[in-house]
């Protein structure tokens, strides 16, 4: 009966005579538009025989109760797109697909499969996309995924994959996207990921992944993105993102970084092609002067609510002239930065630095000519003369949010506006002349010590250095008769004359 009202339903979708329209009845929902059989809860096996099933090329099934896939799909022979969601399925048998060589995508999310059986998938020379997502799969047999030449998208996500063995996959020469984000891994499998040659996209977001070791990309070498986000890193080898047969940094333009357990700015100068960094929700406590000095290709930097972040050493980015997107917003403990930080970004579009705890925000932090959105509200801005340069109309007309921006300080001040600040509330002061002035007494009071201290030396030894003058005058007019000088006296080493000390003394 079961199979009797599926054959309905499909003969429905498929419309076997032109002349005559069918219904689907009970739960079923049957749309000849698109092609899809809907909710046909009592549907637990396909029918033997299908009239006309050898034209049939699509084949959409939702919402129903097959656990088993086997080979009675072989009298789809033509079939190309193969999509059953949210149907229960459990088992695939390994002969499934065997014989549909004109397979291009294949499509079994939100189903319950637990593992992938050898040669399930295998020999399919025009499969294009294999899409696994949303089930329960934890093991991946050898040879599970293999010898499909054309295969270009993988999606194992939402599954609960522990562990990738280098047997499961391979030869995939095309894999250009191998998406394993949401699993179990714990660590990186570099030996599985050797044979994926031609991979760009690699997405192991949302596992469990503590360490990257040295080389563990190493046979990614087309590698463009990669995907770290929502694990729980904290090491970073600095040979993680080499070719262990060039010794180069791989070729990645995207590296995303988020939400894990870093404690220290990532060793990441390797990634000379680097231009998208997020690193946003770590515990980083300071971003070092050399940081970015290998990343002068970049151009997206966010790092944004970071528990830790107080420190942004001078220079950061005087390398990464092609900044165009900086986001350091929400990051509570940061307090001050560097002057001329963006004074090379001469493209600078976007600057996100809300919700931090900023004193202050001078112009000669960077070059504005090019920023297009700038937002720095709920800051704790100390309004002085540094501050003014924002209310000017030049900058606030542009996407720049500065009508909102409060002074904190000082009291007179506080939850007074910036636009509001000029000469009248708020005396200027040249801190360019204040920092010169501190800098020359600084200067002065060293070299007065120092003369101190000689005048000091002098005085002490004063009465030392005059015997030894008046003995060196008195050498020179009797150096025929050389003699010794002591406290008391001295003696010549021959005759009997005496020279002491009161001789020398008698002039001072």
């Amino acid at each position: 009966m079961a199979t009797s009202f599926l054959l309905l339903c499909l003969a429905t979708v498929f419309g076997l005579s032109s002349g005559v329209v069918l219904s689907c009845d009970g739960s079923c929902s049957c749309n000849l538009t698109t092609g899809t059989i809907n909710n046909c809860s009592d549907v637990t096996d396909f029918p033997d025989t299908f009239p006309n099933a050898s034209s049939i090329q699509e084949l959409y099934i939702v919402g129903n109760n097959i656990t088993v896939l086997n080979s009675k799909l072989h009298i789809f022979e033509s079939l190309k797109q193969f999509v059953i969601t949210s149907s229960g399925v459990e088992i695939i048998q390994n002969n499934t697909f065997r014989g549909m060589g004109k397979l291009q995508h294949i499509s079994l999310t939100r189903n319950s499969i637990v593992f992938i059986r050898h040669g399930t998938f295998a020999d399919l020379p025009e499969l294009q996309g294999l899409v696994l997502s949303h089930n329960d799969i934890s093991t991946l047999d050898a040879h599970s995924v293999w010898n499909m030449s054309n295969l270009i998208d993988i999606d194992l996500s939402y599954n609960k994959i522990t562990h990738l063995f280098s047997a499961s996959f391979g030869p995939l020469p095309s894999v250009t996207i191998l998406d394993l984000g949401y699993n179990r891994l714990r660590f990186v499998t570099d030996i599985a990921l050797k044979n994926f040659p031609s991979l760009t996209n690699l997405v192991l977001t949302g596992n469990r992944i503590k360490t990257l070791n040295a080389f563990d990309f190493a046979h990614c070498s087309s590698l463009k993105s990669l995907h770290l986000s929502n694990n729980q890193i904290n090491i970073i080898s600095d040979k993680a993102f080499l070719s262990n047969a060039t010794g180069k940094g791989l070729k990645i333009n995207q590296l995303y970084l988020e939400n894990n357990q870093l404690t220290e700015f990532p060793p990441l100068n390797d990634l000379n092609r680097l231009l998208s960094l997020l690193i946003s929700r770590n515990s980083i406590d300071s971003i070092p002067s050399d940081a970015m000095i290998g990343l002068s290709g970049l151009r997206y930097f966010h790092m944004t609510y970071d528990r830790a972040l107080s420190d942004i050493e001078p220079g950061v980015f005087r390398k990464s002239k092609s900044l165009i997107n900086v986001l350091l917003n929400d990051n509570p403990r940061l307090k001050n930065l560097p002057d001329g930080l963006f004074a090379n970004q001469k493209l600078l579009h976007t600057l996100f630095l809300g919700n931090c705890s900023l004193t202050a925000f001078p112009e000669s932090l960077g070059s504005w000519e090019n920023l297009k959105f700038l937002s720095i509200v709920n800051n704790s801005f100390h309004c002085d003369c540094s501050m003014k340069w924002l209310s000017k109309p030049h900058y606030w007309n542009r996407s720049w949010k500065t009508a909102d921006l409060m002074c904190a300080s000082p009291p007179e001040l506080d939850n007074r506006s910036v636009l509001e600040l000029d000469d009248s509330v708020l005396p200027c002061v040249d801190h360019t002349a204040v920092s010169n002035r501190v800098r020359n007494g600084i200067i002065f009071a060293i070299v007065t010590i120092v003369l101190i201290a000689i005048v000091a030396l002098v005085i002490r030894f004063r009465r030392t250095v005059v015997l030894r003058w008046r003995y060196y005058r008195y050498a020179r007019q009797t150096d025929d008769v050389p003699f010794t000088v002591d406290n008391e006296y001295s003696d010549y080493p021959s005759g009997k004359r005496k020279l002491r000390m009161s001789d020398l003394e008698r002039d001072t």
